[in-house]
């Protein structure tokens, strides 16, 4: 399954939107509570980071889980 994706822009605060969606994909998944915790962080420290590795930008996140396995993908010009 694939995430609705959030677009982000450098700038902006993006993040309770990304937030929503990694929730909707542990719910939806059946997450244990602290797979969720962990989908989240690393949701967050990618919200944090991008703006410290490229200073202006655009572009668009999700998440998509398939056979078990869990991928953050962010696509950004």
């Amino acid at each position: 399954m694939r995430s609705n994706i959030c677009k982000i822009k450098s700038g902006t605060k993006g993040l309770a939107a990304i937030l929503n969606e990694s929730e909707k994909v542990a719910t939806y998944n059946g997450l244990t509570h602290k797979q969720n915790l962990q989908l989240r962080l690393l949701c967050e420290e990618i919200d944090g980071m991008l703006p410290n590795i490229v200073e202006k930008f655009e572009g668009s996140l999700w998440i998509e889980f398939e056979d078990g396995i869990c991928k953050i993908k962010a696509s950004i010009n």
